[in-house]
């Protein structure tokens, strides 16, 4: 599914999703001119303060709601990522998931 390109005009989108925000922001970063049409400085443009601009009716519950998705993505990224193990340490025929151990994002037999 494609992103809407409405969603470039600050407040037309009100609560915006996670990857609806990920969209403006790639579309900011790329862009000077819609940076300072979003009123947002420098290349980085967290996502909160999109999320602000997007719903300036009530820009703190919009800031909530996105670093909730961030949150919630997180854990399901983590989550994604243990069943993964699990499934890596079943499939190595002699060594069980106890053998393993998972340190800074690598896989490492013990």
């Amino acid at each position: 599914m494609e992103a809407d390109e409405r969603l470039l005009e600050p407040g037309w989108g009100g609560l915006i999703s996670l990857n609806e925000a990920l969209f403006i922001q790639a579309q900011l970063r790329a862009n000077p001119t819609l940076r300072r049409i979003w009123r947002i400085r420098g290349k980085s443009c967290p996502l909160a303060k999109i999320a602000e601009r997007a719903f300036p009716e009530n820009s703190a519950r919009a800031r909530r709601h996105i670093l909730n998705e961030q949150a919630k993505a997180a854990r399901h990224k983590k989550a994604a990522a243990a069943e993964n193990i699990k499934k890596l340490g079943s499939d190595r025929k002699g060594t069980s998931i106890d053998d393993t151990k998972v340190s800074a994002g690598q896989l490492v037999l013990l």
